[in-house]
């Protein structure tokens, strides 16, 4: 059981932040405040979605977007998106 998202990311802000749904209403837009180098960005990402959704890190895997702000994560032990959704957003 696997749910995969969406996400749009802005390395290198300043803060770690769920900025919301972008107005497609499926890709998540983050900010991160490591910088897009040397895979830090993508190690932060999964970090702080791990901290947010209380889940071992290890259940999040960057399928897509390693070295784009377009990303495609998966996310093991979800069926449905709308709860992951719901949590990282606050709607």
């Amino acid at each position: 059981m696997t749910v995969s998202l969406r996400f749009k990311v802005k390395a290198g802000s300043g803060t770690n932040r769920v900025v919301g749904l972008m107005a497609d209403g499926q890709t998540i837009k983050l900010e991160i405040n490591a910088p897009p180098e040397r895979d830090k960005a993508n190690r932060a990402i999964v970090a702080f979605l791990a901290e947010i959704l209380d889940i071992p890190a290890r259940r999040i895997v960057i399928k897509h977007g390693r070295t784009s702000p377009l990303k495609v994560l998966s996310f093991d032990g979800f069926v449905d998106p709308a709860p992951l959704i719901s949590r990282l957003t606050g709607k």
